[in-house]
C-alpha cells in the first residue's frame, strides 16, 4: 500500500501547516498565564536539568494521605515516576526539560511539547486512517485519510490540550502510532511492525494514567481478531511474541517502580474516581449509570465545564462533526462484516478508551477521555 501520491502529499502537508498555525500562533500568550499544572509541570522540568532530588514540595492532602510519611517516599534528580501533585507518569517532563532547554525558562517552552504532538497528530492520524481502509478503493482511501487528518488538525477539543502545558496529547498520539503499526503488521506479517506497536503500548504506559486502559483495548482487539480468524495464534506466535517483548521491556523500568512503591500505582487513580462521590460504596452505582448519560451530553450536547480541559460545556463536536461522526460510526457498524480486522478495532478502541472518564467522579473529563481522539477523528473522516 502506498500511503501518499502527489496530489495528497500536498494536502496532506497543507493540512499539517494549518494545525502548526493554530496550535503555534501566540502559543505563549493563549491561553493567558498559567495554570497551577502547567507551573507545577515546569517545575518539575526545571528541577530536572538542574539536578535537584524531585519531589520539592508536597501538597498537605499528600501529607495527611501517606500519614506524614513523606521522607519514606521515592526521592531522585531523575525519577521515574513523578509523585508529586498526585503521582505522574514521567515521559512529558523529560521532554519539558528538554524544551526548557533549547527555548529557555519561559511558558513557551511548556506549552510547545503539547503543540508539536498535536502536529504529529496530524500526519499520525492520516497514516492510521489509511491503514484502517486498506483494501478500499486506494483514491477513496486517501480522502477519507486526509479528512481524518483535516478533522483532527481543526476539532476544537485537540487544539485546546495541544495549546495548554499539560501531558493529556501525548497519549492520543501514541495511542494512535500503536494502533497504525499492528494493523500495519497485521496486514503483512511483518514483525517489526508488531515490535514497534509493542514499543509505542509499552511507552503509553508513560504518557497519561488513561493510558492503562490502552492494553485492554488493543489486546481485546487481537483476541477478537484470533477469533474471528481460524489458526490465527497458531500461525501468528511469533509477530504475537514480537509484541508481547518489546512492550515488557519497555514496561520494566516502570513496573519495578510500582513494585516497590505498590501505593503509587492506584494513588491517583482512587482520587479521582471518589472526588465527588466521598467513598460510599452505595454511592458507586449511582455515580456509574448518571456518567453513560453525561458523556454521551458531552459528545453532542453539554461538554465539560472546567475552563482548564474546554470552553465551558461546549460538547466535544460541533453539530456538523456529530453529523460526520454518526454517520462514520453507522458505515462502521454496517460494514464491520466484511472488514473485521480493521473496524473491530475501533469499535473496541472507543468505549474501552473512554473508561477512564466513565469510572471517574466528574464525566464527562476531556482530558482522560483523550485516548478516543484519532479514533473519532477517524469515524468523522468516514462520516
Amino acid at each position: 500500500m502506498k500511503l501518499f501520491n502527489l496530489k495528497f502529499t500536498i494536502g496532506l502537508l497543507l493540512v499539517i501547516i494549518l494545525a502548526a498555525a493554530l496550535r503555534l500562533y501566540h502559543l505563549d500568550e493563549l491561553p493567558p498565564g498559567l495554570y497551577h499544572d502547567e507551573a507545577y509541570n515546569g517545575l518539575d522540568a526545571l528541577a530536572l536539568l538542574n539536578g535537584e532530588p524531585r519531589p520539592i514540595f508536597y501538597e498537605v492532602w499528600e501529607q495527611i494521605a501517606f500519614a506524614g510519611k513523606v521522607d519514606s517516599l521515592p526521592h531522585g534528580k531523575f525519577p521515574i515516576f513523578f509523585v508529586g501533585n498526585y503521582g505522574r507518569e514521567p515521559l512529558f517532563y523529560y521532554l519539558l526539560a528538554l524544551s526548557l532547554a533549547v527555548v529557555g525558562v519561559k511558558s513557551l517552552a511548556l506549552r510547545l511539547v503539547p503543540a508539536l504532538t498535536g502536529i504529529l497528530l496530524v500526519p499520525a492520524v492520516y497514516w492510521l486512517a489509511r491503514e484502517l481502509l486498506t483494501g478500499d478503493d486506494a483514491k477513496q482511501s486517501r480522502r477519507v485519510a486526509l479528512l481524518a487528518a483535516l478533522s483532527v488538525a481543526i476539532w476544537y477539543w485537540p487544539l485546546h490540550f495541544s495549546r495548554f502545558g499539560i501531558r493529556p496529547m501525548l497519549l492520543a498520539l501514541v495511542t494512535a502510532l500503536t494502533f497504525a503499526c499492528l494493523l500495519r503488521g497485521l496486514r503483512t506479517g511483518q514483525r517489526r511492525l508488531w515490535a514497534a506497536g509493542g514499543f509505542w503500548l509499552g511507552l503509553s504506559l508513560y504518557t497519561y494514567t488513561p493510558a492503562r486502559m490502552l492494553p485492554l483495548a488493543v489486546f481485546g482487539w487481537l483476541a477478537l481478531v484470533a477469533w474471528k480468524e481460524r489458526g490465527f495464534l497458531r500461525r501468528r506466535w511469533r509477530e504475537w511474541a514480537a509484541l508481547a517483548t518489546v512492550a515488557t521491556v519497555v514496561v520494566v523500568p516502570l513496573a519495578a517502580f510500582f513494585i516497590r512503591y505498590p501505593e503509587w500505582l492506584w494513588f491517583r487513580a482512587q482520587y479521582v474516581a471518589t472526588d465527588a462521590v466521598g467513598v460510599e460504596v452505595e454511592s458507586l452505582g449511582e455515580m456509574l449509570v448518571g456518567n453513560v448519560g453525561l458523556i454521551l451530553k458531552g459528545f453532542f450536547l453539554v461538554g465539560e465545564t472546567n475552563l482548564r480541559h474546554n470552553l465551558p460545556g461546549r460538547p466535544m463536536l460541533d453539530p456538523v462533526q456529530a453529523v460526520w461522526f454518526l454517520l462514520g460510526l453507522i458505515v462502521t457498524i454496517a460494514h464491520y462484516a466484511p472488514r473485521p480486522k480493521s473496524y473491530a478495532a475501533l469499535l473496541i478502541w472507543l468505549p474501552v478508551m473512554l473508561l477512564p472518564t466513565y469510572l471517574t467522579s466528574d464525566a464527562p473529563h476531556f482530558g482522560r477521555a483523550i485516548g478516543i481522539t484519532p479514533a473519532v477523528a477517524v469515524l468523522m473522516g468516514l462520516g
